[in-house]
Protein backbone atom coordinates (compact mmCIF):
# COMPACT_ATOMS: atom_id res chain seq x y z
CA UNK A 1 0.00 0.00 0.00
CA UNK A 2 0.87 3.42 -0.77
CA UNK A 3 -0.19 6.00 1.98
CA UNK A 4 0.60 9.80 1.62
CA UNK A 5 0.29 12.25 4.66
CA UNK A 6 0.94 15.53 2.49
CA UNK A 7 -1.76 14.53 -0.61
CA UNK A 8 -4.05 17.43 -1.07
CA UNK A 9 -7.61 16.98 -1.43
CA UNK A 10 -8.03 17.67 -4.77
CA UNK A 11 -5.05 15.33 -5.88
CA UNK A 12 -6.68 12.53 -3.94
CA UNK A 13 -10.08 13.10 -5.39
CA UNK A 14 -8.23 13.40 -9.39
CA UNK A 15 -7.16 10.40 -8.78
CA UNK A 16 -8.27 6.99 -11.16
CA UNK A 17 -8.21 5.13 -8.03
CA UNK A 18 -11.52 3.77 -7.15
CA UNK A 19 -12.88 4.34 -3.17
CA UNK A 20 -15.39 2.45 -1.43
CA UNK A 21 -18.39 4.90 -2.15
CA UNK A 22 -17.63 3.95 -5.92
CA UNK A 23 -17.77 0.29 -5.09
CA UNK A 24 -20.88 0.74 -3.04
CA UNK A 25 -23.17 1.85 -5.72
CA UNK A 26 -26.05 -0.20 -6.72
CA UNK A 27 -25.43 -0.90 -10.62
CA UNK A 28 -22.11 -0.56 -12.44
CA UNK A 29 -24.23 2.38 -14.58
CA UNK A 30 -24.21 4.16 -11.22
CA UNK A 31 -20.60 3.22 -10.97
CA UNK A 32 -19.44 4.66 -14.13
CA UNK A 33 -21.66 7.76 -13.49
CA UNK A 34 -19.54 8.87 -10.61
CA UNK A 35 -16.15 8.20 -11.99
CA UNK A 36 -16.52 10.50 -15.10
CA UNK A 37 -19.63 12.64 -13.47
CA UNK A 38 -18.43 15.90 -10.98
CA UNK A 39 -20.25 15.43 -7.63
CA UNK A 40 -21.64 18.84 -6.99
CA UNK A 41 -21.67 19.36 -3.13
CA UNK A 42 -25.30 19.18 -1.43
CA UNK A 43 -25.98 21.33 1.62
CA UNK A 44 -25.40 18.09 3.95
CA UNK A 45 -21.88 17.45 2.01
CA UNK A 46 -20.67 21.00 2.76
CA UNK A 47 -21.66 20.81 6.42
CA UNK A 48 -19.90 17.44 6.61
CA UNK A 49 -16.94 19.64 5.01
CA UNK A 50 -17.29 22.59 7.81
CA UNK A 51 -17.50 20.24 10.60
CA UNK A 52 -14.24 18.02 9.57
CA UNK A 53 -12.61 21.46 9.34
CA UNK A 54 -13.85 22.93 12.49
CA UNK A 55 -13.04 19.57 14.27
CA UNK A 56 -10.00 18.33 12.73
CA UNK A 57 -8.36 21.73 11.60
CA UNK A 58 -9.73 24.12 14.52
CA UNK A 59 -6.64 26.23 14.27
CA UNK A 60 -7.63 27.27 10.93
CA UNK A 61 -11.36 27.28 11.37
CA UNK A 62 -10.63 29.54 13.61
CA UNK A 63 -9.40 32.05 11.35
CA UNK A 64 -11.07 33.40 8.11
CA UNK A 65 -8.69 31.78 5.66
CA UNK A 66 -10.92 28.91 4.61
CA UNK A 67 -13.89 31.45 4.21
CA UNK A 68 -12.48 32.20 0.56
CA UNK A 69 -13.61 28.74 -0.71
CA UNK A 70 -16.90 29.55 -0.34
CA UNK A 71 -20.05 31.83 -0.55
CA UNK A 72 -21.64 32.68 3.10
CA UNK A 73 -25.38 33.05 1.62
CA UNK A 74 -27.78 34.58 3.90
CA UNK A 75 -30.77 35.57 1.47
CA UNK A 76 -32.58 32.94 2.13
CA UNK A 77 -32.57 29.93 5.22
CA UNK A 78 -32.60 27.03 2.46
CA UNK A 79 -29.71 26.46 -0.66
CA UNK A 80 -32.28 25.42 -3.24
CA UNK A 81 -33.97 28.48 -3.49
CA UNK A 82 -34.48 31.17 -6.92
CA UNK A 83 -31.56 33.10 -4.97
CA UNK A 84 -29.25 30.86 -4.11
CA UNK A 85 -29.59 29.19 -7.22
CA UNK A 86 -28.76 32.53 -8.97
CA UNK A 87 -25.82 33.32 -6.66
CA UNK A 88 -24.04 30.05 -7.74
CA UNK A 89 -24.44 30.99 -11.74
CA UNK A 90 -22.87 34.30 -10.19
CA UNK A 91 -20.31 32.90 -8.40
CA UNK A 92 -19.20 28.74 -8.48
CA UNK A 93 -18.05 28.70 -4.87
CA UNK A 94 -20.07 26.45 -2.98
CA UNK A 95 -22.57 28.36 -0.74
CA UNK A 96 -22.81 27.66 3.06
CA UNK A 97 -25.05 29.38 5.43
CA UNK A 98 -24.69 31.14 8.80
CA UNK A 99 -26.64 28.36 10.24
CA UNK A 100 -24.23 25.52 8.82
CA UNK A 101 -21.54 27.42 10.25
CA UNK A 102 -22.91 28.21 13.61
CA UNK A 103 -23.68 23.81 13.61
CA UNK A 104 -20.27 23.18 12.63
CA UNK A 105 -18.69 25.45 15.40
CA UNK A 106 -21.34 23.22 17.68
CA UNK A 107 -20.12 20.10 16.73
CA UNK A 108 -16.45 21.17 17.13
CA UNK A 109 -17.03 22.46 20.63
CA UNK A 110 -18.99 18.70 21.40
CA UNK A 111 -16.39 16.50 19.72
CA UNK A 112 -13.02 18.29 21.80
CA UNK A 113 -15.42 18.50 25.10
CA UNK A 114 -15.81 14.81 24.85
CA UNK A 115 -12.86 13.35 26.68
CA UNK A 116 -12.25 9.80 24.56
CA UNK A 117 -12.52 11.60 21.29
CA UNK A 118 -10.08 14.91 22.32
CA UNK A 119 -7.57 12.54 23.58
CA UNK A 120 -7.13 10.71 19.93
CA UNK A 121 -7.38 14.09 17.98
CA UNK A 122 -4.70 15.41 20.50
CA UNK A 123 -2.48 12.02 19.69
CA UNK A 124 0.43 12.49 17.38
CA UNK A 125 -0.58 11.67 13.94
CA UNK A 126 -2.04 13.21 10.96
CA UNK A 127 -5.15 14.08 9.18
CA UNK A 128 -6.25 13.65 5.74
CA UNK A 129 -4.07 10.59 4.76
CA UNK A 130 -4.39 9.14 1.54
CA UNK A 131 -3.68 5.99 0.41
CA UNK A 132 -3.69 3.15 -2.15
CA UNK A 133 -3.32 -0.32 -2.42
CA UNK A 134 -3.94 -2.65 -5.71
CA UNK A 135 -7.31 -4.87 -5.15
CA UNK A 136 -6.09 -8.36 -6.67
CA UNK A 137 -9.37 -10.08 -6.56
CA UNK A 138 -11.27 -6.79 -8.47
CA UNK A 139 -7.88 -5.66 -10.65
CA UNK A 140 -8.31 -2.45 -9.65
CA UNK A 141 -6.89 -0.05 -7.95
CA UNK A 142 -8.23 1.16 -4.91
CA UNK A 143 -7.95 4.37 -2.55
CA UNK A 144 -9.11 5.63 0.63
CA UNK A 145 -8.75 8.85 2.83
CA UNK A 146 -8.41 8.82 6.36
CA UNK A 147 -9.87 11.85 8.35
CA UNK A 148 -6.83 11.47 10.99
CA UNK A 149 -4.39 8.64 11.44
CA UNK A 150 -2.97 8.45 14.65
CA UNK A 151 1.22 7.60 14.70
CA UNK A 152 0.22 5.34 17.31
CA UNK A 153 -1.79 2.43 15.16
CA UNK A 154 -2.96 0.77 18.50
CA UNK A 155 -5.32 3.85 18.76
CA UNK A 156 -6.95 2.91 15.36
CA UNK A 157 -8.39 5.38 12.54
CA UNK A 158 -10.55 8.14 13.07
CA UNK A 159 -13.05 9.21 10.82
CA UNK A 160 -15.72 11.98 11.71
CA UNK A 161 -19.06 11.54 10.56
CA UNK A 162 -22.35 13.61 10.56
CA UNK A 163 -25.98 12.95 10.94
CA UNK A 164 -29.23 15.12 11.76
CA UNK A 165 -30.22 12.30 13.98
CA UNK A 166 -27.88 9.76 16.42
CA UNK A 167 -30.98 7.43 17.22
CA UNK A 168 -30.67 4.09 16.22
Amino acid sequence: AKIDRDLPADTYHASPAINASTLKKATPKEMLHSLVERTIPTPAMMLGTLVHTAVLEPETFATDAWKDQYQVFTKTKTLDSKAAKDALAADPRPLITPEMLETAQRSRDAVWQHKLASQLLLAQGHCEVSAEVWDQELCIMRKCRVDRLPDDTSLGVIDIKTTSSALL
